[in-house]
């Protein structure tokens, strides 16, 4: 994975829910912006619900160029409008949540997560957390483990909004690899 495309595209982990704090989606919003302003495109899990829906609708509000890479058995599955049957979520929460302009978005669809990873690192030249639940833990940890293997060498920043991830630092200085480095991004209040 160290010679990969030369992309400028920055790979997000982070929820399907919109979470439990307004200042998860505002987060989302603001990357969202800033991708897009940058001229960076978006690679996530393609999904439009949740904070991956509001990354992706507040890149795509801003003109961004935005990649979702889905797992087949998701699309099979009839995607998160399926899945998300029965739940209480907010489909208002945000504009970025409307589904008009989402035909921009290019999806990838792939036979496993272990591909949707693999693309989505493919496609990027660096990789973002925002708070998430164990997929997106499963998904940060994974390029953070590939990072330390020489797998590859793009950096991984995990915005710290409302302290999300003190616990996760706290258990990496708790680990028994002495030489990992870990440095998560400002705490946002």
């Amino acid at each position: 994975m160290t010679h990969t495309q030369n992309s400028r595209g920055v790979a997000v982990y982070c929820a399907s829910s919109l979470g439990n704090r307004k200042a998860f989606q505002e987060a989302a919003t603001s990357l969202g912006f800033a991708l897009a302003e940058a001229g960076r495109p978006l690679v996530y899990g393609g999904g439009n619900k949740g904070i991956m829906g509001v990354v992706s609708g507040a890149a795509l509000e801003k003109g961004g160029k935005v990649t979702g890479v889905v797992p087949y058995a998701m699309v099979a599955a009839g995607g998160e409008a399926e899945q998300m049957k029965g739940t209480s979520e907010s489909k208002g929460a945000t504009v970025a949540l409307d589904e008009h302009g989402r035909e921009a978005i290019e999806h990838i669809v792939v036979d496993s997560m272990h591909e949707r990873k693999r693309e989505m690192a493919l496609r990027s030249s660096g990789f973002i957390g925002l708070p998430g639940g164990f997929g997106t833990f499963e998904e940060v940890f994974e390029v953070i483990t590939w990072s330390q293997l020489g797998i590859h060498r793009k950096p991984v920043i995990l915005l710290n909004i409302l302290g999300f991830w003190d616990p996760f630092r706290e258990l990496v200085q708790m680990g028994t690899s002495p030489n990992t480095i870990l440095s998560i991004g400002v705490k946002l209040h």
